[in-house]
């Protein structure tokens, strides 16, 4: 058990890696409205529209500052939840669910400030790829390399918007989920990236039709809004098993498969065959996560399914749920409680005939 000073030099260090996360990813963000808006605004001189991209930039930087500086002082409240009846508790107990925290999941509201955030950045993204993107000229330094880099930033700010979210402890169950569902929307946000270099004609020498054009873009597009189904995951995924319904699962996995490494897969394949383009190894990838989808979409409909609970209607994974009586680990009635001489499972099986209505 950790001592009171011990906890202390985690929270501080925590705190500096928060703040330094926190400073970063608003430097990233306002570097890449500033680089898209000079793109746009340098290339239409004539245009005064385009300064009105300025204000979305400042509409996105301030809810940006608005959910880091409540996750700050959420996390702030979870690390002052170090004493229960007089101990320390440490934050691999709360996650193990040893203690339960009164405060909600520090994750619960930024797939609203991703979602603000993409529309401003695709909008941009599409007039930029389809008006300006084959004028630039390679050899210089406003051209077309700037701008692939500027537009993949959308993967480190993702990462940033999520890590400074959180305080789970390292080999922890929830940090483990986190880095995978990460991980994986990061790598799609740069494949949509790599896909976006296909639309230099200059530089890939392919002449594409007017519809493979617009469907390349598109996806692309589609796919720097998908990172809020992941952030609504995260959002409803909790310390102690709870998560999404199995139809939200399997949304979520079928529109990774339809809307990016299926379409992806068939466009690289059918340039790669079909116009003779250089092969990217992302189309590795692509069937990579295709066989990882399909097999999430039907583990979901195995023994290993989400399972819903009867006392408080909620999903739960299969391993934070006891089968017997098809109720959740946090309904279930502790060893702690039993104080009046019944058994524990026949408290719980009391509980599920209550719930039912029956007679006891």
């Amino acid at each position: 058990m950790p001592d009171a000073k011990a906890v202390k030099q985690k929270q501080l260090i925590a705190s500096i890696l928060c703040i330094t996360a926190t400073v970063i990813s608003i430097l990233v963000l306002i570097a890449q409205g500033a680089i898209l808006d000079y793109y746009l605004i340098s290339n239409n001189p004539g245009n005064k529209a385009h300064y009105a991209w300025i204000v979305c930039d400042v509409v996105a930087l301030v809810i940006w500052l608005y959910t880091l500086i409540r996750s700050y002082i959420h996390l702030r409240q979870r690390q002052n939840e170090t004493q229960t009846d007089g101990k320390v508790v440490s934050k691999v107990q709360r996650s193990a669910g040893l203690v339960k925290s009164v405060l909600g999941d520090e994750l619960r509201f930024i797939y609203i400030c991703w979602l603000v955030y993409a529309c401003c950045l695709v909008p941009r993204v599409a007039y930029i790829f389809k008006t300006i993107a084959n004028y630039l000229k390679e050899e210089a330094f406003w051209g077309p390399n700037t701008l692939k880099i500027t537009v993949s930033l959308a993967a480190v700010l993702f990462l940033f918007l999520v890590y400074t979210h959180h305080d789970k402890e390292p080999n922890t169950t929830r940090i483990h989920y986190l880095s995978f569902l990460t991980g994986t929307v990061t790598f799609n946000i740069l494949d949509s990236c790599q896909m976006l270099d296909m639309l230099f004609i200059t530089e890939t020498e392919i002449l594409l039709t007017y519809q493979l054009e617009n469907t390349i873009l598109a996806f692309a597009c589609v796919n720097f809004f998908l990172p809020v189904l992941a952030l609504i995951e995260l959002r409803q995924t909790s310390e102690r098993g709870k998560t999404t319904t199995k139809w939200y699962k399997f949304i979520y996995c079928l529109c990774h498969i339809f809307l990016t490494n299926l379409p992806y897969f068939i466009i690289r394949s059918y340039l790669w065959h079909g116009r003779n383009s250089g092969v990217s190894t992302y189309l590795t990838k692509n069937v990579i996560m295709l066989v990882l989808d399909i097999h999430e979409f039907f583990s979901n409909l195995g023994s290993f399914r989400v399972k819903i609970c009867k006392l408080c209607k909620s999903s739960f994974f299969h391993d934070k749920f006891i089968d017997d009586l098809k109720i959740c680990d946090d309904c279930k009635v502790s060893p702690s409680d039993d104080d009046d001489g019944h058994d524990t499972d026949d408290k719980n099986e009391i509980r599920l005939r209550e719930m039912k209505g029956e007679k006891v």
